[in-house]
């Protein structure tokens, strides 16, 4: 549930340092999501979704709004780092 103050028995689950280090909170930059950014030379604000896997960034690709790429981040991170991932949205919802 991402709070701190959460201490409660069923907040808690074996991971390693790597897993914990995943599901880490984080500053939101230009896009507002995790794994999105800015594309570099785009004349039309897309937007570039990446994963990093230990240690290598991966592209996901080029998208045409912040939106679509955080969800294709979210879709790679599940699958990269399964109950360990920080996702976007969580149920469709965006994560604020």
């Amino acid at each position: 549930n991402h709070n701190k103050l959460d201490n409660r028995k069923r907040n808690y689950r074996w991971a390693t340092k790597s897993q914990n280090m995943i599901n880490v909170d984080w500053e939101a930059g230009k896009s507002g999501f995790r794994g999105v950014s800015l594309a570099c030379g785009s004349k039309k604000n897309r937007w570039r979704a990446y994963l990093v896997k230990n240690g290598k960034q991966i592209s996901l690709g080029v998208f045409d709004s912040a939106k679509i790429a955080a969800e294709a981040y979210d879709s790679a991170a599940l699958e990269a780092h399964g109950r360990f991932a920080f996702l976007n949205f969580d149920n469709g919802k965006e994560r604020k």
